[in-house]
């Protein structure tokens, strides 16, 4: 596992957040798809097998991935989880069923936080991207402060 703050500019993200913002951003219901979860969350698919999905990958998705070192992009997606009552938890979950690598970029902060079996509590802090092997399970817990919890998900091989 390795975290990196401030790993762009702070003109390039707050440009990603205001795109992720804006009111016309396109984003996709989705219930969960992990098995024994029972939550949702709004998504944006830039990349999926190596295609590019989205009109919206430049400006999101190309500032990130011109720092990490890559041979194949599996999938690139924005995920937006909306503020809760209570911190939620989803199911521990690994992102693919092949070796892969996995780059969380936070685009904002705010009291949610990915919690990694091997690595523990990362906080979802502005500007930081974290790193770890696609082996290492994981979950995703939601926020109670702010209204958006926003992420940039990355699997890569």
């Amino acid at each position: 596992m390795k975290i990196i703050d401030k790993f762009l500019t702070t003109a390039q993200n707050k440009n990603i957040e205001k795109q992720l913002m804006d009111q016309y951003f396109p984003w996709y219901y989705i219930d969960s798809n992990i098995k024994g979860g029972d939550y949702y969350q709004f998504t944006h698919l830039l990349v999926l097998s190596e295609k590019i999905n989205s009109d919206y990958f430049e400006v999101i998705a190309k500032p990130i991935l011109d720092k990490i070192k890559y041979k194949r992009l599996l999938r690139v997606r924005v995920n937006l989880f909306t503020r809760d009552s209570k911190n939620v938890a989803c199911p521990k979950h690994q992102d693919d069923g092949t070796p892969h690598k996995v780059c969380v970029y936070y685009v904002n902060t705010n009291n949610g936080y990915t919690f990694l079996d091997q690595g523990g509590k990362v906080e979802s802090k502005r500007n930081r991207a974290l790193f770890f092997d696609g082996k290492i399970m994981h979950q995703v817990v939601s926020q109670t402060d702010e209204k958006k919890r926003l992420t940039v998900n990355i699997t890569y091989q």
